[in-house]
């Protein structure tokens, strides 16, 4: 039977090897010793509560907190909540990077019930430990980056567009060098709000405006006339589309018009 844990593709992509009889974990060619769960009293402490406080009812709370102990560790630490207290307090406590040489440590707890719970001066809430720095690991598999909208890209240098305008930038760029093909994309970005997304994406103007004579004017009324049968179902057709398009809204005024075909 085939099994899967939690971290198994990273595991895998840099050729990790686990030994949990003696602690060890290999990563590619750099070797990791003391793993293991549980916690090393050398190396890490218990974190208290620097004051006393009361977390209100569902909600959360940043409150201050210290290390029990003096602690011997670079400036990097990470803070976890301790299953003792979460099974006592029934609060949660985040994870977090923290620097405990600074003499206090700030926390985010989260109470989940309905009654406000009180954290007494000196309560324990998780444990403190020291953060081991790995270095990057480089790998022609694992490659990511971040395009931000009418930026360019770091990786490539190219220029993000929207999905509806991919394709009017591939055909644009037909024949085109890369400089103006770069240009061409900066274009379409620097005017995207112009382009439709879709069929019934319509756009607002004010370089126009329509006037419609209301108020003392007198109403206009068209003859009705009735239209053809085959025109009927393109008529209603298009009626529910500009409807849906917010082009046009029942109304029970006494201005109207004929449908224009």
């Amino acid at each position: 039977m085939l099994m899967r844990f939690l971290g198994y593709d990273f595991l895998k992509l840099y050729n990790c090897t686990i030994d949990a009889g003696a602690g060890k974990l290999t990563i590619g060619k750099r070797q990791l010793e003391q793993l293991g769960t549980d916690v090393d009293k050398s190396v890490g402490t218990r974190v208290v509560v620097a004051n006393t406080v009361v977390v209100p009812a569902s909600s959360e709370k940043v409150v201050m907190a210290r290390t029990s102990a003096q602690m011997e560790m670079s400036a990097c630490a990470i803070v976890e909540c301790s299953e003792s207290f979460l099974r006592r307090r029934q609060l949660m406590v985040a994870r977090a990077l923290v620097d405990p040489s600074k003499g206090v440590i700030p926390l985010r707890l989260m109470n989940v019930t309905d009654r406000p719970v009180t954290l007494y001066e000196g309560t324990s809430v998780g444990q403190c430990q020291p953060v081991e720095l790995v270095d990057s690991i480089a790998s022609e598999r694992a490659k990511c980056r971040t395009v931000t909208k009418g930026e360019r890209s770091g990786a490539k240098g190219i220029i993000a567009l929207g999905e509806h305008l991919e394709i009017l930038a591939e055909k644009s760029c037909v024949d085109l060098s890369k400089e103006e093909a770069d240009r061409v994309r900066q274009l379409l970005a620097d005017n995207a709000n112009v382009f439709a997304r879709s069929k019934e994406d319509l756009g607002r103007t004010d370089l126009v405006k329509h006037e419609i004579d209301t108020g003392t004017a007198k109403p206009i009324r068209q003859a009705p006339r009735r239209l053809t049968i085959h025109k009927k179902a393109e008529a209603d057709k298009e009626l529910d589309k500009m409807l849906r398009q917010g082009v046009i809204e029942p109304s029970n005024s006494a201005w109207s018009s004929r449908w224009c075909l």
